[in-house]
């Protein structure tokens, strides 16, 4: 594989029971030096329509070698081009404060609830 490739999978029935009931995905990043496993992770919850809030990103996970590659920001966005109304939560690590910073281009900080009002739980985090 010479190229990068962005995987969605639908993980919700291998969550833990008290994740539910909120869909799972883990959005997976392969990059051109084909390795067997991903080096990027994202793990997007999107709440049930009753619950009025929008899908966001929980966390954001890079292989330490692979980073400072863009590969944060390319999960982000594919995340964003699949689910237009994703919000991210803050950042828990230097790393992930610099990510949002880096992507904040006109988006307020306060602009990542839901519709309804609603902050969801979890962190973004790019693990360190």
């Amino acid at each position: 594989m010479n190229e990068e490739r962005i995987i969605f999978r639908n993980i919700t029935s291998n969550a833990h029971p008290c994740l539910t009931p909120e869909l799972q995905w883990q959005v997976e990043f392969y990059g051109s030096r084909y390795r067997g496993f991903p080096v990027g992770l994202a793990w997007v919850n999107v709440p049930p329509a009753q619950a009025n809030m929008a899908p966001y990103i929980a966390f954001v996970l890079v292989e330490d070698q692979e980073r400072r590659r863009r590969i944060a920001t390319k999960l982000i966005q594919a995340c964003r081009d699949a689910w237009p109304n994703l919000w991210l939560t803050d950042g828990v690590t230097v790393a992930g404060k610099a990510l949002l910073a880096s992507l904040d281009q006109g988006e307020a900080v306060g602009a990542r609830q839901s519709e309804g009002g609603q902050e969801a739980e979890g962190d973004m985090s790019e693990h360190r």
